[in-house]
């Protein structure tokens, strides 16, 4: 574990890179070599919590620290595209390898996410997809999966809207299995809105609203369902609470007059 003095110094290191923040090459160039000597530290502790190796500081705040750091980090890397691309697939690799279970913040398919789309930044496509492939097996109803996968082909050198629309019909199709739940409404909106995009960019006005129209459909829906849900835990919290206070009812003396000479 570092000690005091180190942890305070890579502390404000954490902290300068802050000012670069929408400038990911120079704030990768103060975080990096800090990222690597936490890496290093890890590994020699046998740890696999990322923030392990740093004593607890609050000397610069609560927002400072390991754990609220490594999450912009990643995504700092994900903004630096190609430009610094052998630093961001060391970073994502170790990182889904080493540092991506609990207690960890970030999950492992963020940093898949990210790998991914730097595949894709470099030209390297066939790698993209096939990781894009591994990310939807293991989570097919997360539309973020699916609205990152197809936002691939809807611009650039592999620009493919008839791939992108077969991509976020797939995604409805994984989440429509889904038990009845308000994060559902939340998925399919994200996708209606990704593809009525799509056809926005297509000139094709009536599918654009169609898919608008189904995406204002769907919000209505989420309203209805939430207040019912609402409803329904309101009945189950009175019930409960008046099964609880109600006062045990005494029979009367000519009932139990009655009783005794049965």
């Amino acid at each position: 574990m570092f000690n005091g003095n180190e942890t305070r110094r890579f502390l404000w290191e954490i902290g300068r890179g802050y000012r670069y923040e929408r400038i990911p090459e120079k704030a990768i160039d103060i975080w990096y070599p800090v990222w690597i000597e936490a890496v290093s530290e890890n590994r020699n502790m046998k740890r696999y919590d990322f923030s392990a190796c740093f004593q607890r500081s609050d000397e610069l705040g609560p927002y400072i620290n390991p754990r609220n750091w490594i999450v912009d980090f990643e995504e700092v890397f994900f903004n630096s595209k190609a430009k610094r691309a052998d630093e961001r697939f060391h970073f994502c690799t170790t990182m889904i390898e080493r540092f991506s279970g609990r207690p960890n913040p970030v999950k492992a398919v963020q940093y898949q996410r990210n790998l991914a789309e730097l595949f894709y930044c470099t030209g390297d496509s066939r790698k993209g997809e096939a990781l894009y492939q591994k990310i939807i097996q293991k989570e097919r109803t997360n539309a973020w999966n699916w609205l990152d996968y197809a936002s691939h082909y809807c611009a650039g050198p592999f620009r493919d809207f008839g791939k992108a629309l077969s991509i976020c019909a797939q995604g409805l199709d994984a989440i429509d299995i889904m038990e009845e739940k308000p994060a559902c409404f939340f998925e399919r909106e994200t996708l209606y809105k990704k593809i009525e995009e799509i056809y926005t960019l297509l000139g094709r006005k009536k599918e654009a609203s169609e898919w608008r129209e189904k995406y204002m459909e769907e919000r209505q829906a989420e309203v209805v369902f939430c207040l019912k849900m609402e409803e329904e835990k309101n009945i189950r919290s009175f019930l409960i609470k008046t099964t609880r206070t109600e006062p045990r009812r005494q029979k009367s003396p000519a009932l139990l007059a009655a009783g005794s000479g049965i």
